[in-house]
């Protein structure tokens, strides 16, 4: 008994210091990515001052969950993994830049968060404690999906001022905080980009005669959105004559209409993994949007990329 008392002492000393092994080795790739990033820190580009067209483009990508492994074989639908995930991200916002870009736009709203991460810690766990099939390893997962972000902010700022707006999802509470923390850190002196990283569970804009609302949607009731926004906002609320509350959360497309506010929940671009396809959980059309906002006239457009209609992404380390 106390051999076999030794042996499995000694096995979980092992692994015990085989993950500490990893874990230097994980910590030392990311300092040495974050020394090459301190080397390579541009200056902020010269803007030319632009009149205000009035005009606001808003970016909506929810539910993306960078991290998450879906096997084709268990679930019916395509592969999903941090590779495929970024490619879908990338090509729909390409599709959404083009596909608005005749309009003047004045700012740009670009909504992040909402379950970017499907994972919030090196345990491969939700916020909240529930195990998620994963893709590789967290600390990878989070550098390639900041280095995603960052990019897409680069392209948005050379068309117009970005505000960013971190929305965390029930997923990656933290770990959407800490992206949205580094953010503000990488462009703390662009006055092109503002970062609105404030840890409170709704968020709210103004746009002219517009005011929009945010929030994940796993918290609070969908239908008391509208009213928490007139008691939360009061004096935006008074300004304001069009007005919309954005959620994400379901994976799905609603849209409800109670006494002058619209309260949406919005379509995801992620596939269905094993526990999806196990409680039937798919068929959603998969979806990002951008909605063009006038202050004079609210509303003006909704531009739709269509994933579905994409052929599959496929990547080298695709399982069989």
């Amino acid at each position: 008994l106390q051999r076999a008392l030794a042996k499995a002492k000694q096995k979980d000393e092992g692994e015990k210091e085989q993950r500490a092994q990893d874990l230097r080795s994980e910590f030392e790739e990311l300092k040495k990515q974050a020394q090459e990033g301190i080397q390579a820190i541009r200056k902020p580009k010269k803007t030319e001052k632009t009149k205000d067209t009035g005009i606001l483009l808003e970016i909506a990508t929810p539910d993306l969950h960078v991290g998450k492994l879906a096997h084709a074989a268990e679930t019916g639908r395509r592969p999903y993994d941090v590779k495929v995930a970024i490619a879908t991200f990338n090509r729909a916002l390409d599709a959404l830049i083009e596909r608005t870009s005749h309009y003047d736009v004045s700012e740009i709203l670009f909504v992040c968060g909402n379950d970017l991460f499907n994972s919030d810690n090196e345990d491969n766990t939700t916020t909240g404690g529930t195990a998620v099939d994963t893709d590789g390893r967290f600390f990878k997962t989070f550098r390639h999906t900041r280095t995603m972000i960052v990019q897409a902010i680069e392209r948005l700022r050379a068309i117009a001022k970005v505000q960013v707006l971190i929305c965390p999802g029930n997923h990656d509470r933290q770990t959407s905080y800490h992206l949205g923390d580094s953010l503000e850190c990488y462009f703390h002196n662009d006055p092109m980009v503002v970062v609105d990283n404030l840890p409170n569970p709704r968020k709210y804009v103004e746009w002219g005669r517009v005011l929009l609302g945010f929030c994940h949607g796993d918290e609070g009731k969908f239908n008391d959105y509208a009213s928490l926004m007139a008691t939360e906002q009061p004096e935006a609320w008074g300004r304001t004559k069009f007005r919309e509350v954005h959620c994400g959360h379901f994976h799905s497309l609603k849209t409800v209409e109670k006494h002058g506010v619209r309260t949406r929940l919005l379509s995801a671009l992620t596939e269905a993994d094993s526990w999806h396809a196990h409680q039937g959980y798919i068929g959603a059309i998969r979806q990002a949007e951008a909605f063009v906002w006038s202050k004079r006239e609210g509303l003006l457009a909704e531009v739709f990329f269509n994933e579905d209609a994409q052929e599959p992404i496929i990547t080298t380390t695709e399982i069989k």
